[in-house]
C-alpha cells in the first residue's frame, strides 16, 4: 500500500524545476512531503531493507489500505464531485471552504470511520485530521476534474464499500450518499441534454449520458437507472430502501440550481438516517 499525493505534472511545474536547477526535466513529478508505504511480510526469501527509508512491514496490509482507501481517499473523492459542483478548481479550494471542510469531516468521523479494523499504531480520528490537512495544502494544485477521473472505478472502494458495510449492520449511510449522488450528478451534467457542463474521462460516462439524455431531470428516474448498473452497485446495495431514498434526495439537491445549498441543508439538519429535501422557496 503506496500513499502520496502526486497530481498531474503541469508545465508550470516543469519550467520551475528548470529555473531553480538549470536543467530541463520533461518527465518532474511533483509530490507532497507525506510518503507512506506498508508493505505485506511475505518474502520468499530475504527480506530487503526499505523499512530503513521509512516502509513498514506488517502481517496484513488489509487494514491499512482500507483506512487510506476510505478516509484519504473517500475524502479525495468528496471532495471533487462536489468541489466541481461548486465550482472550486483544486482540493485545496474545496477544503478551503468551511461548508465542504465541515461535510467531509462529518461524513468520515460519523459513518466511514466505524467501518474500518483497527491499525496498529495509527488512530483513526488523528488520520483523519491529518488526511484532510494533507488536503489543505495550496502548494498541491490537484485538480478535482484530475481526481474525478475514472470514478466509476473508485467510488466501490471508497464508497460504496463503508455503505455495505453499514447497511449490514443497520446503520446510516445517509452522509455516504452525497458524494455518490454526486459522482452522478458529475456524469449527468456532462451529457448533452444537461448541457455538456464540462468534459469527463469514465468507462460508464457515455451510459449514463444516454440514461441522462433519455430519462431528463426526473431524479428517482435517474437514480433507479444508474442503481441498476450491476458492474457498479451490487444489487443488495440497490435493493435498500433507505440507501435509494438517500441517494434520490441527494442527486435531487446536487442537480439543483444550487447544490451547495443542499450540503448546506444536510450539515445543517442532523439526520436520522434519512435525509430531507430542503424546503423549497416558493
Amino acid at each position: 500500500m503506496v500513499d502520496r499525493i502526486a497530481p498531474a505534472t503541469t508545465e508550470n511545474d516543469i519550467e520551475t524545476v528548470e529555473q531553480r536547477f538549470g536543467y530541463r526535466d520533461s518527465a518532474v513529478v511533483v509530490g507532497e512531503r507525506f510518503r507512506q508505504w506498508v508493505i505485506e511480510n511475505r518474502f520468499a526469501g530475504r527480506v530487503p531493507r526499505w523499512d530503513r527509508s521509512g516502509a513498514a512491514f506488517v502481517d496484513d496490509v488489509t487494514p491499512f489500505e482500507h483506512l487510506k482507501m476510505r478516509v484519504l481517499n473517500g475524502a479525495q473523492t468528496t471532495l471533487s464531485y462536489l468541489g466541481v459542483l461548486g465550482s472550486f478548481e483544486h482540493t485545496s479550494d474545496a477544503m478551503a471552504d468551511p461548508l465542504l471542510a465541515t461535510f467531509v469531516r462529518r461524513m468520515l468521523t460519523e459513518e466511514t470511520l466505524p467501518t474500518l479494523m483497527p491499525v496498529p499504531g495509527i488512530s483513526p480520528s488523528a488520520y483523519v485530521e491529518q488526511s484532510l490537512s494533507r488536503l489543505a495544502n495550496t502548494a498541491i494544485r490537484h485538480r478535482n476534474h484530475q481526481i474525478a477521473t475514472d470514478g466509476s472505478q473508485k467510488i466501490v472502494q471508497r464508497l460504496l464499500n463503508p455503505v455495505s458495510d453499514r447497511l449490514a449492520k443497520g446503520q446510516s449511510s445517509a452522509l455516504l450518499s452525497v458524494p455518490i449522488a454526486g459522482w452522478m450528478a458529475y456524469l449527468i451534467k456532462a451529457s448533452s441534454r444537461f448541457g455538456r457542463a464540462w468534459q469527463v474521462s469514465d468507462p460508464f460516462a457515455e451510459k449514463i449520458a444516454a440514461i441522462a439524455d433519455r430519462v431528463g431531470s426526473d431524479s428517482k428516474a435517474l437514480a433507479n437507472a444508474i442503481l441498476a448498473i450491476e458492474a457498479i452497485f451490487h444489487p443488495s446495495l440497490a435493493a435498500s430502501d433507505m440507501f435509494h431514498a438517500n441517494v434520490v434526495t441527494s442527486l435531487d439537491g446536487l442537480l439543483s440550481d444550487d447544490p451547495m445549498a443542499f450540503v448546506r441543508h444536510v450539515c445543517a439538519d442532523p439526520t436520522d438516517g434519512r435525509l430531507k429535501r430542503p424546503a423549497r422557496s416558493a
